[in-house]
């Protein structure tokens, strides 16, 4: 099948005729903790293509005829460099989702409210809708300090802390559990299926185990009785225990926080990276890839953690990093 790309910076279409313009282009999706990312390789030939301005917006559509087009996200223009003497411009762009205002540092505290609440008033104050799980949003926040830290700081410390991914997407703030696979939307990405035939080249599928521990335990302070008190939740799989080190404001906080780490540690670690032949722009960060025929037990179901799309004179492929799906 014949690729579809479509580039366009501050409107203007850089795609057509892609051999001409469009070198190499590559948009990374990730699924948290990071945001998305968009490199490109324009050919300047003929010298009639102006040199990208810094803040300049850049969207991304790729497909196939056959199966239709799609966006894989808005990008800001955040470094350019003119190479010579082939006349090119490499670009780089950030989602236009990690907005400024994420990076500003506040100082406040909540107090006897919700995590959807607190989640609520931070998409707000950045222009974001919220998509949050259900049992996520209403987990009850004793309190909770946010000390010349930034929102999007914030937003990643109560996703680790949660065992969740928390990550403005879409114009949304989607926060949901991990593994969850689920879109910006809140709507579960259906699977997708990979076996050995799908994918272009080599793969690997590796598998370690974790250190072994015993309970994860936390402290918070009781502001009842005035002391500091222990909470922990226990692995199942012997060995030293595990002590976290913050102090939390609340026994809730400091049992969501042994649970979300005690997942961690009885997981497998185990990843699964690949390419597949032919781009598919159906697979997103965060979503569920399902490996089929590929023997032993490697079969079974992978989050997947990040997605580079790459398209150019080769054509257009899709690689993914995924995880074991706890």
């Amino acid at each position: 099948m014949v690729p579809i790309i479509q580039v366009s910076i501050d409107g203007r279409d850089v795609s057509s005729g892609v051999a001409a313009r469009i070198l190499e282009g590559e948009v990374v999706q990730h699924d948290g903790g990071h945001g998305d990312e968009c490199h490109l390789l324009i050919s300047n030939f003929d010298g009639r293509l102006a040199k990208p301005a810094r803040g300049g917006l850049i969207d991304v559509r790729v497909g196939f005829a056959a199966t239709g087009v799609r966006s894989l996200g808005q990008f800001k223009v955040q470094e350019i460099a003119k190479h010579g003497p082939k006349a090119h411009f490499s670009v780089v762009g950030h989602g236009v989702d990690l907005i400024t205002s994420l990076k500003a540092q506040h100082t406040r505290v909540w107090n006897q409210t919700t995590l959807g609440a607190i989640l609520g008033t931070l998409a707000g104050e950045n222009g974001l809708t919220l998509a949050i799980d259900g049992k996520l949003g209403a987990t009850a926040v004793t309190t909770l300090a946010q000390t010349h830290e930034s929102d999007m700081h914030l937003i990643t410390r109560l996703a680790r802390h949660y065992g969740a991914i928390g990550k403005p997407m879409g114009g949304r703030l989607l926060f949901i559990p991990k593994g969850a696979g689920t879109s910006a939307s809140g709507a579960t990405l259906p699977p997708i299926v990979v076996t050995p035939n799908d994918l272009e080249g080599s793969f690997t599928i590796s598998t370690s185990d974790r250190p072994k521990r015993g309970k994860v335990v936390a402290h918070h302070f009781d502001r009842g009785t005035g002391k500091r008190e222990q909470v922990s939740h226990d692995t199942g799989d012997g060995g030293p225990d595990y002590h976290l080190p913050h102090m939390y404001g609340d026994a809730a906080s400091a049992q969501a926080a042994c649970a979300a780490r005690a997942t961690d540690f009885k997981a497998a670690k185990g990843t699964f990276k690949g390419t597949l032949k032919s781009g598919d722009n159906q697979m997103q960060a965060g979503g569920v890839l399902t490996s089929q025929g590929f023997g032993d037990d490697d079969d079974h179901d992978w989050i997947i953690k990040r997605v580079p799309h790459r398209f150019g004179d080769h054509g257009y492929v899709t690689g993914f990093d995924a995880e074991v799906k706890r």
